[in-house]
C-alpha cells in the first residue's frame, strides 16, 4: 500500500489563517457485503473528476492527517470491474454526483431503484444483487488531504475507538479533536458548546488525557446538582469539625482535583449567583477557602465546563474567564461515521450481554469482531436528522433489536414512516421528488448543461434523460443559455 501525495489544486486560508483545502464531492463505504472491515474508507473526486465504482474504478482509501492510505480494490466478484459511472457536479448550492448504473442488479439511490440519477450530498447510492445488498456508499465532501496543526498522535486502527474512547474518521471529528489539542496544549479554562448527546463528557476526558495533567485527578460533576446552601462545601470543602464537632474534613471539588481537571457538566444550568462563587477560584491564582476556615488557599485547577444553551446564558464575568471554547458536531454533521458508530455500539451492548453476542456478533478469522446489520437500516440511520445525536442512535439501536428476529438487526417500519414523513415535510406539497432531480432552475440548468458539454455525458440524449425533458428540447435550451455543444456531442 502506497500514500496518495496529489496535492490540492489551491490553499485558501481558513479561519484563524489555518490552512484549509477546497472540498469536492466524495463517496464514503458505508457497508460492504464481503469485506464488513471497509466502512469508512472514501473515493476521492479531486477537481470534479469523472470516475467510475467498481473492482476496477476509483480507488478507496483511508483518509487520516497522516497521510492517505490506498486500500486494494473492491473484492466482491459480483461487483463489476466499473459497475457505477459517477459524475462529481454542483446542483445550485449543493454538492452530489450524477450516477449511471452499468452493472447487473439494481442501483438504488436515497433508497430508490433507478438506473441513473443524482445523489446529493447527505444522500445514499447502494449497489443490490437480487437479494441482498452488496455495497452501500454515502454522499459527503473531502478535501484532497487531511490536515490539522495540532493534532499529531496516531489514533490507532482506522475505523476503531482511538485512545479516547472516540470512534469516526470524518472530517468534522478530526476538525474537533485537532481543536482539543490545540486546547489541551494552551491549558486555558475551556468550555464545551454542543447538543445533548454529543459526548461532551468524552470530550473532556479527552482534553485532560491530552493535557499535561493526564497523570492526576479528573473530577467531573453535573452542575444542577449543586444545592444552594451547600454549594461551597460541595466546591471547596469544609474544615474539621465545621459546623458541627463531628463533622469530617472535606477537601471539596476543587481540592480534589488539584493539579488535574474539574470538569463541571450544565454548567449553564447554575444560577447567576452561583456562578460567582467560581470567580476567584477560576482566576489565575486559583484562590478558595474552605467553610470554617480563616486563611485561602490555592490551588492549579483546569476547569472545563460544558453546556448545551447558548454561551449568553452563562454569567458574563464568568463566561469571561473561560478562555477557550471547543464546539462540538452533532451527528447530523459527521453522518460518514454512523456505521462504525453503529458497530461501536451494538459491540458495547454484546458485551454486557452474552445472548446479543451469539446473535449478532461475528468475529472474522483474524480475530477482528463485526456485527450483522441490514444495510437497510444503515440506509436509514445515514439519511434520518438527529437531535439527541448519539443517544438517539443507541435507542434505535436498542430499538431495532428488540424488533429484529433473526441474526441481523433489521430496520422496523416505524423508523422508515418516520424518515418518509421527514422528507415529505421537506419536500413540500408540490415538489415530488426533489433529491432524484437534476435541475430545475435555470442556474441548475445552465451548470448542467456546462458539464455536458465538456463531456461528461457524453451526447445531448443522455443530458436530456438526466434533465428529464424530450431530447429535442435540449437544442433550445442549449441555444438559451449560449452554450456550444462540442464535436460529438450532439448525438450517441
Amino acid at each position: 500500500m502506497r500514500s496518495d501525495t496529489t496535492q490540492p489544486t489551491a490553499e485558501p486560508e481558513g479561519e484563524r489563517g489555518q490552512r484549509c483545502d477546497p472540498e469536492f464531492p466524495a463517496l464514503v463505504i458505508a457497508h460492504c457485503r464481503e469485506e464488513p472491515w471497509r466502512p469508512g474508507e472514501v473515493a476521492l473526486f479531486p477537481g470534479f473528476k469523472a470516475g467510475t465504482i467498481g473492482r476496477k474504478g476509483v480507488t478507496f482509501f483511508q483518509q487520516r492527517p497522516s497521510g492517505n492510505v490506498e486500500m486494494p480494490p473492491l473484492a466482491d466478484r459480483s461487483i463489476k470491474r466499473e459497475h457505477l459511472q459517477v459524475t462529481p457536479m454542483m446542483i445550485g448550492y449543493d454538492a452530489g454526483f450524477h450516477v449511471v448504473n452499468r452493472g447487473a442488479g439494481e442501483m438504488r439511490i436515497n433508497g430508490k431503484v433507478t438506473t441513473e440519477g443524482v445523489v446529493k450530498v447527505g444522500g445514499t447510492v447502494e449497489i443490490r444483487g437480487s437479494e441482498e445488498s452488496k455495497l452501500l456508499l454515502y454522499c459527503t465532501e473531502r478535501p484532497t488531504l487531511l490536515r490539522t496543526r495540532y493534532l499529531t498522535s496516531a489514533r490507532g486502527a482506522f475505523g476503531e475507538p482511538d485512545v479516547y474512547a472516540i470512534v469516526g474518521e470524518s472530517m468534522a471529528l478530526y476538525k474537533l479533536l485537532d481543536r482539543c489539542a490545540f486546547v489541551a496544549q494552551a491549558g486555558f479554562h475551556t468550555l464545551l458548546h454542543g447538543a445533548s448527546g454529543t459526548g461532551k463528557e468524552l470530550v473532556a476526558r479527552a482534553l485532560h488525557e491530552m493535557s499535561r495533567r493526564a497523570a492526576r485527578a479528573f473530577v467531573s460533576r453535573n452542575a444542577v446538582t449543586f444545592t444552594e446552601s451547600l454549594i461551597d462545601s460541595e466546591l471547596f470543602g469544609n474544615a474539621a469539625r465545621y459546623p458541627n464537632p463531628g463533622t469530617l474534613e472535606r477537601p471539596g471539588l476543587f481540592g480534589e482535583a488539584d493539579g488535574g481537571t474539574l470538569f463541571l457538566d450544565e454548567i449553564a444550568e447554575m444560577p447567576l449567583w452561583l456562578q460567582s462563587h467560581l470567580l476567584r477560584a477560576v482566576d489565575p491564582k486559583g484562590e478558595y477557602t474552605r467553610v470554617g476556615d480563616s486563611k485561602p488557599r490555592r490551588c492549579d485547577v483546569w476547569v472545563i465546563g460544558a453546556t448545551n444553551r447558548d454561551v449568553s446564558s452563562l454569567k458574563h464575568d464568568f463566561a469571561a474567564r473561560l478562555k477557550t471554547v471547543v464546539e462540538l458536531p452533532g451527528l447530523n454533521e459527521r453522518r460518514e461515521d454512523i456505521p462504525l458508530l453503529v458497530r461501536h455500539l451494538v459491540l458495547a451492548f454484546a458485551r454486557k450481554n452474552p445472548e446479543l453476542a451469539a446473535r449478532f456478533v461475528i468475529e472474522s478469522p483474524g480475530g477482528r469482531k463485526d456485527v450483522r446489520v441490514d444495510p437497510a437500516l444503515i440506509d436509514v440511520l445515514l439519511r434520518r436528522s438527529y437531535t439527541t445525536h448519539v443517544r438517539e442512535l443507541e435507542t434505535i439501536l436498542v430499538e431495532a433489536i428488540a424488533a429484529s428476529h433473526g441474526s441481523t438487526i433489521e430496520v422496523y417500519p416505524a423508523l422508515v414512516r418516520e424518515l418518509e414523513d421527514a422528507q415529505k415535510k421537506l419536500r413540500g406539497p408540490v415538489q415530488k421528488e426533489p433529491v432524484e432531480e437534476v435541475a430545475r432552475s435555470e442556474e441548475d440548468e445552465a451548470q448542467l448543461l456546462r458539464i455536458i458539454c465538456d463531456g461528461s455525458y457524453g451526447s445531448v440524449t443522455k443530458a436530456a434523460k438526466a434533465l428529464g425533458v424530450s431530447r429535442f428540447v435540449v437544442p433550445r435550451m442549449l441555444k438559451r443559455y449560449g452554450i456550444k455543444v462540442p464535436r460529438g456531442g450532439e448525438d450517441e
